[in-house]
C-alpha cells in the first residue's frame, strides 16, 4: 500500500508527499499535512515531528511530545509511549517542488536535488 498525495493551490502543485505502509499511512500523512498547513512549519520540521496513532486499543505515541500532554492523554485513553521513533508511524517523504525535499528517517529516507 502507498498513498502518493498532492496539495494544490490555484491549480499549482505546492506540496508532494507520500508514505508506503499499512493502515497508518493516513495518520502519518495527515500529521505532516497538519504540521505544514495548519501550523506553518517547514517540511523538515513537519516530517521529523513526533507522531501518534490510535490502533483501536491503545494510543501509540512516539517520544518527543511534552510529558504533560502525554499525561493528559493517558488520563483519557490507554497510551503506549515508544522509546524511539519508528517506521510503525509511517515514513512520509515530502517535496515542495523547486524548493525543498525531505526523506523520512523512519523509513531510511534520503533525498537529492537534481538540476533541470
Amino acid at each position: 500500500m502507498m498513498a502518493p498525495s498532492l496539495v494544490l493551490k490555484d491549480g499549482e502543485v505546492k506540496l508532494v508527499l507520500g508514505s508506503g505502509g499499512s493502515k497508518r499511512i493516513r495518520t502519518a500523512i495527515t500529521q505532516v499535512l497538519t504540521q505544514v498547513i495548519d501550523f506553518g512549519r517547514d517540511i523538515h520540521t513537519a516530517v521529523n515531528a513526533p507522531r501518534l496513532h490510535w490502533d483501536g486499543e491503545f494510543l501509540q505515541v512516539e517520544p518527543g511530545f511534552p510529558e504533560e500532554s502525554v499525561a493528559d492523554l493517558a488520563a483519557r485513553f490507554p497510551v503506549n509511549v515508544w522509546q524511539e521513533r519508528n517506521v510503525y508511524f509511517g515514513g512520509v517523504h515530502t517535496v515542495i517542488p523547486g524548493e525543498a525535499c525531505v526523506g523520512d528517517p523512519r523509513r531510511g529516507g534520503a533525498v537529492t536535488k537534481v538540476p533541470v
